[in-house]
């Protein structure tokens, strides 16, 4: 699929440069740097230049390029170019970066050719490649060297259990974090009805634990369909739309109910990602007034308020409100946060670091808007962004957590919720 994958710093300079086939002319580097790296009009990450296609993505100071001279699907390149990046940051125990890249490119070399087989992508399970790259990267204090658990050994002389995980981890302390994180998507009529409401979910776990433990995870959700088992299962569970397990997860019964058992990888992994169609719970909703009737003006009157538990709050707050081009703010009152016009891109940006259960916030505006403006002005929605700390929109919570190991060692054991909102929440008006 991949013909070759190439680092390069922000002034040009190739710093990693690994292909995978021989379809590549000469001088194709010098392409990427004149097309990507240097021309302040490549704004979008795919590129075509006569026969190859460059697809590419910027980690700080660097862009990460894949080269390929087929009709490859770009979104699983695009996967692979970020499963790249945190690969290399997890090894590195930093974020990804050229003085990284200048002293760890051996590393890096390793990774591409142990992810990478003829331009497929082959694996990019950091426990997998934890049992085949024995570099020792160059990092920044023993807190990186906790990170990456015990040394890494490439024959080990005990039977592998688990192709994703050794049987020689151990921990001090043994500790099992799982993160319920949703992203909300909506969409708002003009007339306050509901267009489209859904929330995609994902279940990361971070399991420092000794040994080979076995997890078993109960999850208020209807697996029955997943569940090759006879007789049903109660009713009134959440209704998952798609789902996609980790292939270390087996599904079996516990008291009745379908529950996800496994043994984790060591680390950071996604168990669990799934789609939720049904019963959203808004946590955040936004009523926007126009009044056109003066001649010239316009006003607005934006109400934002939140439908949350007491102990809970809606942090971060963004709203992003078109406006008519060339106007001019003339009035702006609020007591909930600051307001600020961009009369290049067109909008009023009110952002509002906390919005507390129950409370409500309202922007009353007002602005004038020029000959050229007001003559036509299709209206585009408004956006809302938000980040909401133990709610899920969706309902799922995680039931019961429950690990066992033959040494019989009890884990801290923790359980959080996130949900967000990035440019998926638009109100039309």
């Amino acid at each position: 699929m991949l013909s070759g994958v190439f680092l390069f710093n922000l002034n040009g300079s190739v710093l990693v440069s690994r292909l995978f086939r021989n379809d590549l002319k000469t001088g194709v580097t010098d392409l990427i740097r004149a097309h990507v790296i240097q021309n302040p009009e490549a704004t979008a990450p795919v590129l075509s230049l006569g026969s190859i296609t460059c697809i590419w993505v910027r980690c700080s100071d660097l862009y990460v390029v894949a080269v390929t001279t087929e009709n490859a699907h770009a979104i699983l390149v695009f996967e692979y170019l970020h499963k790249f990046v945190a690969l290399s940051s997890s090894y590195i125990g930093a974020r990804l970066h050229e003085d990284a890249v200048k002293k760890n490119f051996m590393l890096i070399y390793e990774l591409l050719d142990e992810s990478m087989d003829f331009g497929f992508p082959q694996t990019s399970e950091l426990s997998d490649l934890k049992m085949l790259i024995t570099s020792e990267s160059v990092r920044a204090g023993e807190a990186c060297k906790a990170e990456m658990g015990p040394p890494l050994q490439l024959f080990n002389p005990t039977p592998i259990q688990r192709s994703w995980r050794r049987s020689d981890i151990k921990y001090r302390k043994n500790k099992c974090f799982v993160d319920v994180v949703e992203t909300l998507h909506l969409l708002v009529s003009p007339q306050g009805q509901v267009l489209r409401a859904d929330v995609e979910g994902k279940v990361l776990m971070r399991a420092l634990l000794s040994g080979i433990p076995e997890c078993s995870m109960g999850i208020n959700a209807d697996l029955s369909r997943f569940l090759d088992t006879q007789g049903p299962l109660p009713t009134g569970k959440l209704q998952l739309a798609d789902c996609i397990l980790h292939p270390c997860v087996t599904l079996g019964r516990f008291g009745g109910d379908a529950c996800l058992r496994f043994t984790p990888p060591d680390g950071e992994f996604e168990l669990m990602r799934y789609r939720v169609l049904r019963n959203i719970r808004l946590p955040v909703r936004l009523n926007i007034v126009v009044d056109e009737a003066a001649r010239q003006h316009i006003r607005y009157k934006v109400q934002i308020r939140t439908s949350l538990d007491s102990q809970l709050q809606a942090s971060d707050v963004v709203a992003r409100i078109p406006v008519p081009p060339r106007s001019t703010l003339t009035l702006c009152s609020t007591v909930c946060g600051k307001v600020k016009h961009d009369g290049i891109d067109d909008w009023l940006v009110w952002r509002i670091p906390k919005i507390h259960a129950g409370n409500e916030c309202t922007l009353s505006v007002e602005l004038k808007v020029g000959e050229a403006g007001s003559a036509r002005w299709e209206r585009p929605p408004v956006q809302l962004d938000f980040d909401v700390s133990m709610f899920t929109p969706s309902g799922l919570l995680v039931e019961y957590l429950q690990v066992t190991e033959r040494s019989n060692y009890r884990p801290v054991k923790w359980v959080r919720y996130h949900t967000q909102a990035s440019h998926s929440y638009h109100v039309r008006f």
